[in-house]
């Protein structure tokens, strides 16, 4: 069968739910303003004017300004960049160690593996926001920081993931077959484990995407994770808290925008759930 018409059976399965349209519309749109920032942005998102703070909406201020004079549109539209950034990034790093560190566990069984759950039963026994804190506190918010931090918190259940998924194929004859051949165990953790074991990462990659955004929103509102000036829609609510009466949209525009970033990932991902697993084929028409 051609790729092309595996591609169409894909996108078919994934569309086969209209409201996936939604969340595919809602992420592109929310990509293109990240990528789009430096044009799009009507000013420079740390620029303040004291004489003007707190003002409403205006057509110099579609959305006003903050308690600096900084233009709150400005402020949104480069949040984008950090909400996407450190969710995107730190679903990578948490993915590739824990989908490694899975098929070894899997692969080797004994010691190893054992070793491995024992980690990943006392690493999900600390609260991940406690955890990532406490990280904070050593190595910094910096952007790249808390993507690493929010990753590291999350790859527990990666590891799990990739193991149940890797015992399910290992007694499979291609797998049997590449060992008696002599090929090296991480080539064919690469040819063979990873290819027919790795849907169920990239469904939960995708639907954790949603999760790391609001981990990184929490903490920026609680004063620890990204700092002003740089804009962070959490960092946004924290700030905007003593207005909320006088001036809501300050509070509102940066919660609507991570609401509806965090549903339309989350759209995107059961999409994507719904054309992967085999399960569900033909469930949804």
């Amino acid at each position: 069968m051609s790729s092309k018409s595996e591609f169409s059976k894909f996108i078919s399965r994934m569309f086969a739910r209209r409201i996936v349209i939604i969340g595919v519309v809602g992420a592109v749109f929310f990509l293109l303003v990240a990528i789009l920032a430096p044009i799009i942005s009507p000013y420079d998102p740390s620029e303040m004017d004291l004489m003007g703070k707190l003002s409403g909406l205006s057509s110099a201020h579609p959305l006003g300004t903050d308690m600096y004079g900084r233009d709150l549109l400005s402020r949104i539209i480069y949040g984008t960049r950090v909400s996407l950034v450190i969710g995107v990034l730190s679903v990578i790093i948490s993915a590739a160690i824990g989908t490694f560190l899975g098929m070894v566990a899997a692969y080797n069984g004994g010691v190893i593996d054992a070793i491995l759950m024992r980690f990943c039963d006392a690493f999900r026994a600390i609260p991940q926001i406690a955890l990532s804190m406490a990280l904070i506190a050593i190595y910094g918010s910096s952007l790249f920081s808390m993507a690493v931090i929010i990753g590291v918190s999350t790859v527990p259940a990666y590891i799990r993931m990739m193991r149940a998924s890797t015992l399910s194929i290992t007694g499979s004859d291609y797998v049997l077959a590449a060992k008696l051949s002599g090929e090296p165990v991480l080539l064919i953790m690469y040819r063979h484990i990873l290819p027919n074991s790795v849907s169920p990462i990239i469904i939960m990659a995708t639907q954790q995407i949603g999760s790391s955004i609001l981990m990184e929103a929490g903490l920026s509102f609680l004063g620890i994770g990204i700092r002003v000036p740089t804009a962070s829609w959490g960092s946004m609510v924290n700030e905007a808290r003593p207005y909320l009466l006088n001036h809501p949209l300050y509070v509102l525009a940066p919660c609507i925008c991570i609401a509806l970033l965090v549903i339309s990932l989350n759209l995107l991902g059961d999409g994507i759930r719904d054309a992967l697993d085999p399960t569900l084929r033909g469930v949804n028409k």
